[in-house]
């Protein structure tokens, strides 16, 4: 008697909830339509989304700016191979990562008067600088930062010749950072 009850109770749900139950064809001629989208810049991050049915039209590259001399002194971001170099969010996003390591290249007096929790300090300009990189893991993220912005590319090009495989560079450095509102360590 129990059972007859909860198989009707079953049966009354099942017809009271409109499911539309697929056709149960043999060969199937059209493809499923996706009914999610995810934009192109979640989609990096979830993979296991459902992508677009369609690939996005990718965006018009930008404009070629004029080169200029030789000097290393200008940012280029466009031949830093293998090194991301991403703004304050970005870098913020990264750094909460657990395996990610968080490289500050300034002196080691800059360090001391403010910088970002859990950073370990490896001054670029010091003698030893690849012999304490040794220390870090290759495998995992590295998020380097310095004040500005360019003592730390200079470090990324270092990490990616020894053979470091994935490299953040905070865009404007410790100094951006700060103006962002992002808070530090003393």
């Amino acid at each position: 008697m129990c059972k007859l009850f909860l198989i009707g109770c079953f049966l009354f749900c099942l017809f009271s909830c409109n499911i539309q139950f697929p056709k149960l064809t043999t060969k199937s001629t059209t493809e499923p339509v996706n009914k999610y989208t995810t934009s192109p810049e979640i989609s990096i991050l979830t993979t296991d989304l459902p992508k677009y049915k369609t690939t996005p039209a990718p965006a018009a590259p930008p404009p070629k700016k004029p080169e200029k001399n030789n000097t290393s002194s200008s940012l280029d971001t466009n031949n830093i191979s293998g090194i991301q170099i991403i703004d304050t969010s970005a870098f913020f996003w990264e750094i909460g990562i657990k395996q990610t390591q968080i490289l500050d290249v300034r002196t080691f007096a800059e360090y001391k008067s403010g910088h970002i929790y859990d950073a370990i300090n490896m001054n670029v300009k010091a003698t030893g600088f690849i012999h304490q990189i040794q220390t870090l893991d290759k495998s995992s993220p590295v998020a380097v930062y310095c004040r500005s912005g360019t003592q730390s590319i200079q470090a990324a090009k270092i990490l990616r010749d020894n053979g470091f495989e994935i490299i953040y560079v905070l865009k404007g450095g410790l100094n951006q950072w700060i103006k962002d509102g992002k808070e530090i360590v003393k």
